[in-house]
């Protein structure tokens, strides 16, 4: 009895170790995709060699977000509705800070050699720029309805989409300076920089009846219009990997795979409504929110490896190497 006794006692002292706070401790070191997943207000974390689910956290907030933080043990998880930014840490499994930065942030990005974070304010209609201790540094105002941000670290660069608006607000990256408008249509979503062609892939949801069927391309430099490719409906993101652009369009549940060499395009449907596209360990990664699934595809035969249940309403997705 008394070494059943000893061995409880054990049992429940490694249990709490576990899931401190009530959420699962995630070890240092240990690599994961992970799925923030709306409709349940969780975190689904999956094992990057099997690409199983070891783990899952319930957070009572109206979240739509994560970051990895450079540490690699703490993540920031924002939100339109939320009115902070709330920092976890994963080894700890607990809320260690709240920085309180008012409500309408709906994207975080790591920016200038991942030293601060630029949060995208709707609310505010501005980007603003933070210390990686939560001090707000600079603040600048941009388009209506910002949506869609990224980096061209070697031009010291960010191009803004803005979702009500019909340009894309490119600003300095260290000082926020207006550098240009790249005039672009109405309702656009989603961005990506091709560095090697300096070209921005801009995507799009429309409106009404006016669905977007193609994406268009600029450059990034001159802001000029260069061409339009046909992936119909709402092609909202992009993913670059070898010579292929994969580009997820969520009305159509379509994943296409576009030859930047041969312009051949593929395609293959994924899910039910999926939201978020990445690239992982030379994988394509896919988060279907209303089919609460994440798929795995090769990006060389374009096929599926493996699709796995998640929480409801996955809706972005954050990886630790």
């Amino acid at each position: 009895m008394k070494r059943l006794g000893g061995l409880l006692v054990l049992f429940v002292f490694i249990l709490a170790g576990c899931f401190r706070n009530g959420l699962q401790a995630i070890p240092l070191g240990k690599a994961f995709v992970a799925s923030v997943n709306l409709k349940d207000s969780s975190i689904t974390f999956l094992d990057a060699e099997t690409f199983a689910t070891f783990g899952q956290w319930k957070i009572a907030e109206p979240f739509t977000g994560a970051i990895l933080l450079p540490n690699q043990d703490h993540i920031a998880i924002f939100g339109k509705k939320m009115s902070t930014l709330q920092i976890y840490s994963l080894s700890k499994g607990n809320l260690v800070e709240e920085w309180k930065v008012g409500s309408g942030i709906v994207h975080v990005k790591l920016i200038n050699n991942q030293t601060e974070l630029a949060l995208v304010d709707q609310y505010r209609d501005s980007i603003r720029i933070l210390s990686l201790d939560g001090k707000e540094l600079q603040e600048v105002e941009v388009g209506n309805n910002p949506i869609s941000i990224v980096e061209d670290e070697k031009q010291d660069k960010l191009f803004v989409v803005n979702f009500d608006d019909e340009k894309i607000s490119v600003l300095h990256s260290k000082t926020l300076e207006s550098l240009q408008d790249i005039v672009i249509n109405p309702t656009s979503a989603g961005i990506m920089l091709l560095e090697d062609s300096n070209e921005l892939w801009i995507g799009g949801h429309g409106e009404g009846v006016d669905i977007e069927e193609n994406i268009h391309v600029y450059s990034a430099e001159e802001g000029t219009l260069i061409t339009t490719l046909n992936a119909p409906s709402m092609p909202i993101k992009f993913q670059e990997w070898d010579d292929s652009v994969f580009i997820l369009s969520h009305g159509s549940n379509t994943v296409y795979k576009h030859s930047r060499t041969t312009k051949e395009m593929q395609s293959i449907k994924v899910g039910v409504n999926p939201f978020e596209i990445l690239i992982y360990q030379n994988n394509v990664v896919v988060a279907a929110y209303d089919s609460d699934e994440v798929f795995l595809l090769n990006p060389n035969s374009f096929t599926v490896k493996k699709k796995v249940k998640v929480g409801k309403g996955p809706f972005q997705l954050f990886v630790r190497e």
